[in-house]
């Protein structure tokens, strides 16, 4: 980036790449997000753990050594995110988890708590992610959409003077994030359980020649029942 008429144009860039996250995110059939867990590189109890307590309070935040689920970090989503949602469930309701095949999401340990707490498990088969799993689907785009431009819009601020430069901090990145996932609108979240033919509504008809809307608008009241019954379907 250079002013309008410059012979050279130089890139860019920022003085590390070696800032990483991982953001666990999760919806209800109803349109709810979750707050999401945001993972960081770090160690327990070290010097980025204790930075959370000024980050932005719609989210969890964890560290792991690659930032990355693993099963530690699994149970603090279940203990943070997961088990006070099922506390709203309503009764004579078993809420169903659908979880990717991702090591960590099939342990034993993992399984025997999420029952523990009320919680049936599905497991997505492995190759099907992008078919079936509704964050995949409709959710991870438009998040990481939204995170790029407050990326750019923060280059932007710091002008065309320099080079190289320091990244934008963590605190910065969670806030990002947040606010992205809080502009996603009830309507796109409740989409993102459909993908083509492929639908978690087992009573609705969707016509592949048939854009979204028409295909609401033929299935509401089906699909209204259908998402009575699964509200608590995450």
């Amino acid at each position: 980036m250079s002013p309008i008429g410059a012979r050279t144009v130089h890139v860019r860039t920022s003085t590390s790449s070696t800032m990483r996250a991982t953001v666990s995110v999760c919806i209800s059939a109803s349109g709810r997000m979750l707050p999401p867990l945001i993972i960081f590189k770090g160690r327990p109890n070290g010097r980025i753990q204790r930075e959370f307590i000024g980050y932005n309070q719609g989210a969890f935040y964890a560290v792991q050594d690659h930032a990355w689920m693993d099963e530690r970090v699994m149970k603090i989503w279940i203990e943070r995110v997961l088990t006070p949602y099922i506390t709203t469930v309503p009764q004579g309701i078993q809420p169903l988890l659908i979880l990717d095949s991702f090591r960590c999401h099939q342990m034993a340990s993992i399984i025997e708590i999420l029952e523990n707490v009320g919680t049936e498990v599905k497991h997505i088969p492995a190759g099907c992610t992008g078919l079936c799993q509704p964050v995949d689907v409709g959710i991870t785009k438009p998040l990481k959409d939204r995170v790029r431009h407050s990326w750019e819009d923060w280059m932007l601020e710091q002008g065309i003077a320099t080079q190289r430069f320091n990244p934008p901090s963590r605190e910065q990145l969670s806030e990002w994030i947040v606010v992205a996932l809080q502009s996603l609108d009830q309507r796109l979240i409740q989409k993102s359980w459909r993908h083509g033919r492929f639908s978690f509504f087992l009573e609705e008809n969707l016509n592949p020649n048939l854009d979204a809307d028409q295909n609401d608008a033929n299935n509401v009241a089906n699909g209204d029942r259908n998402r009575d019954t699964n509200d608590e379907a995450l």
